[in-house]
């Protein structure tokens, strides 16, 4: 008896030390790595939100499902109180579970926006931990800390928390790495537990965020098909891991199968295409260049408005994947070398299945991110609701960080622990602008329902969406007002029956409102159709005394419209599931019971479990010391048999966390520095030239950069205006940017709609907006000295703002910058002349298309292009003429245009020089290829009709040059 005592106690510190001692080993690693992750976090420790795109819409639906679980109803694929209180189906189309993270926060007690902060942070303080677990698999616990912080300081993450506001895909990026983590464990262990577990993560991935799984499903299988080709036979501790690998993948599809399967299977019921808008929205407009995926993030300022997005891959990121791959190709170099005097010798202490995955992943997202992939996302399915290509950094972030561990996996303990606190701080340094947000001070509506209604239609983001992509197809008119927003406001019960729709006579004797339930007692003298105040979407149904009535969309709002027949009748209206939905709910309880089956065996069976720990125990108490006085680093340096470090290495990162986190909070929290400038409220740090104007003391410009003054005609100059509200602005102007003359003659320009993308309405004086333009000079300009002039105005009338102080002479509504075009040392090409109405000229000497029997050739006419083929009265018609100087010198010729009505009579004739006698034909040199502007001036009162507009040449006696050529027609339109 004594004997089995002692044997249970044995077994029972057997089993304790096993766990305790990885566990230790794992908690004093994790603890070291978020302490170097805390600064990215402490931009999540305020107590508003950070000002950011999405935001505010994620914040509104936590908002929505705590009301409709304070209501009882724990999970519903329809969101009642979204689309000013009609209500959407937002969890048919949206995966959910990023939410009920949040809201569990919120069940704590915690208020709605700390419960979305933390739950932002708890995302990051995981995505660390998955990607160490990961990458310590393969090359030890050092490099599982030094991609960890990689992961987490990857600039498109930051930007994506903190600027895109996006909680959903901050907790798809935490998930992903632990997925491939449990996947990598049930290949390389026997341990039954991690076949349930890899199953839990993949379905809680699948509902994370749509778009994200676009990506992540493809890496899965790709990563499992490596690590099973790369895994000997012999060495698989499990005869059958391809069948444990398939039947995870499965179940994990399975489990999340009640949201995915309506999701692909009804979304015709949704209007899903307005997500895909362009050019904001559709990935044609939204590719990336080389020169921005290998940038540095610009330092923050305090007071910009409208921060760019910083579409980088991170340099120190790229930089330490380099080290590492080129580190790894070095060993299996050597160990090739090596195999032919040891025999069997592995290539590599690990198997090559991550560091090729990451490589190969790393190639393919970037190149899917450049334009040269436009053909392969044409024909790829689904993949136009990525949207922007940008998104796959996301993907990028992961391969980096893998490849990062590897940097230091490698090499010797002293060089690395060197490369471990350098990529530390190369990764923090070079991401630390990216630590401050913009702020909302106060939020712009309360965390309410009554919040979320007046945001949806200040933002005009209805229903939380961007732009009403999950309103059902019955939806033809969009609303922008609700008649329940005054029972919001009351926090009044929400009254969803339309009295407008009651025949005469009509009682209403008993009414309850619920979440998604309706029960009314009805008496009406006539038979009607009793409409709510709620979308129709297939899954209401209505029953009136007991049996089913007919239910359907009703006017153009597609609202939910009842038949009642005449008489005293009890009617209940309510939300429930579709045979699709019942199907897939039916899938995913299966697999969820089959997933608890597994982890009860797999429990039952813990003798597996201590088998994986692959520790052997040869003095209980020696074990037990270490575990709870812990004399040694956790850190390995080496893959598989390298022994721990000294403490020494632990304390000196320890060290390094807490350099960091003082450094962010008492130096570049406080002070202006290279990494974060300070806006004083009148000087834009890193302006190129401070330049004050005030714009009919609305706006006022603070300064501009302009880094080239002069440039070759068919090149751009590229200005950026730094632009300041005066006062809260009632009305979005417009920007321009224009290349004119000193007579302000057009040449070329580009107006942006919303300075700097964001609606002056939403310029706040605090701050200032950057404003970029890129103005294209023409090809084929007059070469000579220019203006580049710029100004607002307001889009519905083009009245531009006044300059009221600071502007130029002569220069009543705009600044003017002197800028410079010179000629191209080769023409353009008539492509690059992009020529509206092309002539049939061949432009050799010996012949010419306007004068042939003259002794001094004209230049050979190549085309024209108007501005527009409709004229707009009051304004100008704009007409660029293409030349070819064949042979010079030229005669001074002028240039008439003439608009010819439909009965044969000139409307309009004009005669000038050509470029407004800015560039006559003498200055023109042989082969020259010049645009030639002209200008016609349609008065208010210029009749209707089509016109045909014709040129000829004028010699300097004033002397026709040959007949009119036809160049093409425009249109007069009625009033």
């Amino acid at each position: 008896m004594e004997d089995s005592k002692k044997g249970v106690k044995n077994t029972i510190l057997y089993l304790l030390s096993s766990i305790l001692y990885p566990l230790s080993s794992i908690f004093h690693s994790l603890l070291l790595l978020w302490l170097l992750t805390l600064p990215a976090v402490t931009p999540l420790l305020q107590p508003t939100l950070t000002r950011s795109a999405d935001g505010l819409l994620h914040l509104y639906r936590l908002v929505a499902l705590d009301h409709l679980m304070g209501q009882g109803v724990f999970f519903s694929r329809w969101l009642p109180d979204l689309a000013y209180g009609y209500g959407l189906p937002l969890f048919v189309y949206y995966a959910p579970l990023s939410y009920y993270l949040a809201e569990g926060l919120r069940l704590l007690g915690l208020d709605a926006v700390t419960a979305f902060n933390s739950s932002a942070a708890l995302a990051l303080l995981l995505a660390a931990a998955g990607v160490y677990l990961l990458v310590k698999e393969w090359f030890g616990p050092r490099a599982g800390v030094l991609a960890g912080m990689a992961y987490v300081y990857a600039p498109y993450g930051l930007f994506n928390l903190f600027s895109r506001g996006s909680l959903p895909v901050a907790w798809a990026g935490a998930v992903f790495p632990f997925v491939f983590w449990a996947f990598g464990r049930l290949i390389h262990t026997r341990s039954p537990l991690y076949l349930p577990l890899a199953v839990l993560l993949c379905g809680a991935a699948l509902l994370m965020h749509n778009i994200s799984n676009l990506f992540f499903l493809p890496l899965l299988f790709f990563y499992l098909v490596l690590e099973l080709f790369f895994t000997p036979h012999a060495s698989r501790l499990t005869p059958h891991v391809p069948l444990r690998v398939g039947l995870a993948l499965t179940l994990g599809l399975a489990l999340a199968a009640f949201f995915w399967l309506p999701a692909m299977l009804e979304r015709d019921f949704a209007q899903l295409q307005r997500v895909i808008t362009p050019p904001d929205f559709d990935y044609h407009s939204n590719f990336v260049s080389l020169s921005q995926l290998f940038s540095l993030p610009a330092p923050a300022n305090t007071g910009l408005l409208n921060p760019t997005d910083p579409l980088t891959l991170g340099l120190a990121q790229v930089g330490l994947a380099a080290v590492g791959l080129s580190a790894s190709f070095l060993v299996w170099r050597n160990s090739r070398e090596l195999k032919g005097t040891q025999g069997d010798a592995p290539l590599l202490p690990c198997s090559p299945a991550p560091l090729l995955f990451a490589a190969v992943t790393l190639a393919a997202a970037l190149f899917m991110m450049l334009p040269l992939s436009v053909s392969i996302w044409d024909r790829l399915p689904l993949i136009a609701f990525v949207q922007q290509p940008h998104r796959l950094l996301s993907v990028t972030a992961l391969a980096l960080a893998i490849l990062t561990g590897a940097a230091v996996a490698f090499l010797p303990d002293r060089l690395s622990l060197g490369l471990t606190v350098a990529g530390i701080l190369l990764i923090f340094i070079t991401t630390a602008p990216l630590l401050y947000p913009r702020y909302y001070l106060p939020l712009p509506a309360p965390p309410t329902l009554s919040g979320m209604l007046a945001y949806e239609r200040a933002s005009g983001a209805i229903g939380t969406t961007s732009f009403g992509e999950y309103l059902p197809v019955w939806v033809q008119q969009i609303p922008r007002e609700s008649p329940l927003e005054p029972l919001y406001q009351a926090g009044a019960p929400i009254e969803r029956l339309d009295p407008a729709y009651l025949p005469a006579g009509t009682r209403v004797e008993a009414a309850v409102y619920k979440a998604n339930q309706i029960e009314l007692t009805l008496d009406a003298p006539q038979p009607f159709q009793a409409v709510f105040h709620t979308f129709y979407f297939p899954g209401w149904q209505a029953v009136v005394d007991g049996q089913p009535a007919a239910l359907g969309p009703v006017t153009e709002r597609g609202l939910l419209g009842v038949t009642v027949p005449a008489g005293q009748h009890h009617l209940s209206l309510f939300f429930t599931e579709t045979p699709v939905r019942h199907v897939a709910n039916s899938i995913s309880v299966l697999a969820l019971l089959i997933v608890a089956g597994l982890g009860i065996k797999a429990i039952y069976d813990l003798r597996f479990t201590i088998y994986d720990l692959r520790f052997t125990i040869y003095d209980l108490r020696h074990r037990a010391l270490w575990v709870f006085t812990t004399r040694h680093s956790p850190f390995a340096i080496r893959p598989q048999s390298s022994p721990p470090v000294r403490s020494s290495t632990y304390l000196t990162l320890l060290l390094l966390a807490f350099i960091l986190f003082l450094t962010k909070i008492l130096y570049l929290d406080r002070f202006d520095n290279p990494l974060k400038r300070v806006f004083d409220g009148t000087h834009v740090a890193g302006a190129e030239v401070s330049r004050p104007v005030n714009f009919g003391q609305q706006v006022n410009l603070l300064g501009y950069d302009l880094p080239q003054m002069e440039v070759v005609s068919g090149q751009t100059f590229d200005l950026t205006l730094y632009w300041q509200a005066r006062q809260p602005l009632a009305v979005n102007y417009s920007a321009l940017a224009q290349l004119v003359d000193e007579q302000q003659h057009l040449y070329g320009g580009q107006d942006n709609l919303h300075p700097g993308n964001l609606p002056t309405s939403r310029w706040e004086p605090w701050g200032f907006a950057q404003d970029r333009h890129t103005v294209l000079v023409p090809p084929g300009t007059p070469p000579g000295d220019y203006f580049l002039t710029a100004g607002l105005y307001h889009p519905a009338t083009w009245v531009r703002l006044p300059v009221s102080e600071g502007g130029d002479e002569g220069w009543a509504d705009v600044v003017a910058l002197p800028v410079k075009v010179s000629r191209p040392t080769n023409p353009p090409s008539l492509a690059e002349l992009a020529i509206s109405w092309p002539t049939l000229s061949d432009c050799q000497s010996q012949t010419t298309n306007l004068h042939p029997s003259s002794f001094i050739l004209p230049p050979c006419f190549l085309g024209a292009s108007p501005e527009r083929e409709t004229l707009q009265r009051n304004d100008f018609l704009r007409v660029a003429l293409f030349w070819e100087a064949v042979e010079v010198p030229l005669p001074d010729y002028q240039v008439s245009l003439r608009l010819l009505a439909a009965d044969g009579t000139p409307a309009l004739v004009e005669t000038t020089r050509p470029s407004f006698g800015r560039y006559p034909m003498p200055k023109w040199t042989t082969g020259e290829r010049v645009r030639d502007n002209h200008a016609l001036w349609i008065p208010v009162d210029f009749p209707a009709g089509t016109y045909q507009l014709q040129m000829q040449l004028v010699d300097e006696a004033g002397q026709a040059v040959g007949d009119w050529l036809e160049l093409g027609q425009v249109i007069a339109n009625s009033e």
